[in-house]
């Protein structure tokens, strides 16, 4: 038996003090609670890929260790573990890599990932004090790994023009012309449906995401949980008609083989969803021939942005069409930007000023 420590309503609650007990137990609350908000577990449930499960097999692991230290709790003890847990994660928390001599060496993990790990962890912990497995979170003594946001990278017009050329002709073209006119995350442009594009309306509706882990791709909802309704500009739209065009072509080609069963808009050469792995592989190849500053294809969002907010798009409406949960994030992001956009402004302002005062000389 555990400790007992008093529990809501008056009632004993037995800590439990085997890590066997503690991990059954919060990996049966994880698989009921996928999808649901349940305190800080949700952060875990939401999460996936290799590397996510191997932080949420560690949390698990380290809260069965805290179970068993209950009956004989020291304050400082825990808290230490985590810290050094950290420490470990950024020196040599990466996979092991081979030199020329063929002699195994770690790898760090960048501060970003330890800081997910963190994360992790403590919503775990919140969780096990929420469901009263444990009586005290000790992340909360522990100081999170600093994370630096790089800064935004944008295309310029010629970068914008190489880029598009160089895609010219291929099954990309369309892909990367809409993620230039939107903004959309590369999941989200992957997740589409033609059932999503009104062409009446000139909009496209944003309301799932593909994910693409180990175990497979999936739709799930978008980042944020929230549809969006995105306006298209001529390119936008001629973009989607090539696309549909090019897939009557290829069902043609092929017959019954051409698959799209889900009517997606990109698809492979089969009919298959594209994946978020396969669209960043051919934005690299497209942006190395192109010559340009970046291979990266989350970068064709931040040019959306970019190019919005010199635009004198106010945050609000930009932080729409993006998708951020709100114009915080926007801010947050884009914020070196907005002395520029205030003063490309104030020039616009200045000018109209003169050209009226002129007009009656």
């Amino acid at each position: 038996m555990g400790k007992k420590k008093p529990g809501k309503n008056g009632a004993d609650v037995v800590a439990p003090t085997g890590i066997e007990s503690v991990q059954a137990r919060l990996l049966r609350e994880a698989d009921g609670q996928k999808g649901r908000s349940c305190g800080g577990f949700s952060v875990i449930a939401r999460r996936s890929g290799a590397a996510q499960r191997r932080f949420k097999n560690t949390a698990i692991a380290l809260i069965g260790v805290y179970a068993l230290t209950l009956g004989q709790w020291r304050s400082q003890s825990f808290v230490h573990r985590i810290a050094e847990w950290q420490a470990m994660l950024l020196k040599r928390g990466g996979k092991a890599v081979k030199d020329e001599a063929g002699k195994l060496h770690d790898r760090p993990l960048s501060a970003k990932t330890v800081f997910h790990a963190f994360t992790l962890l403590n919503g775990a912990l919140r969780f096990a004090l929420r469901m009263e497995l444990v009586f005290r979170n000790p992340c909360e003594a522990v100081t999170r790994p600093s994370v630096e946001r790089s800064e935004a990278k944008a295309l310029t017009q010629e970068e914008i023009a190489a880029l598009l050329d160089a895609a010219r002709s291929t099954r990309w073209e369309p892909y990367l012309t809409l993620a230039l006119c939107t903004g959309a995350r590369r999941g989200e442009l992957c997740g589409l449906s033609w059932d999503d594009f009104d062409a009446e309306a000139r909009a496209l509706v944003i309301r799932r995401s593909l994910s693409q882990t180990r175990d497979g791709i999936a739709l799930k909802s978008t980042k944020n949980g929230r549809v969006r309704t995105v306006p298209l500009s001529r390119m936008a739209i001629e973009a989607l008609r090539s696309q549909r065009a090019l897939q009557a072509c290829q069902r043609l080609a092929i017959g019954s083989i051409f698959q799209n069963t889900d009517n997606a808009i990109f698809t492979d050469e089969v009919g298959r969803r594209i994946t978020p792995m396969a669209a960043s592989c051919a934005f690299e190849r497209t942006a190395r021939k192109a010559k340009i500053s970046t291979t990266r294809l989350h970068d064709l969002r931040h040019t959306a942005a970019t190019t919005l907010i010199h635009a004198g798009v106010d945050v609000r409406t930009t932080a729409g069409i993006l998708g951020h949960a709100s114009p915080t994030i926007t801010l947050s992001i884009y914020a070196h930007l907005m002395p520029e956009a205030q003063r490309d402004a104030v020039n616009r302002l200045g000018d109209y000023l003169e050209s009226a005062v002129s007009s009656q000389v």
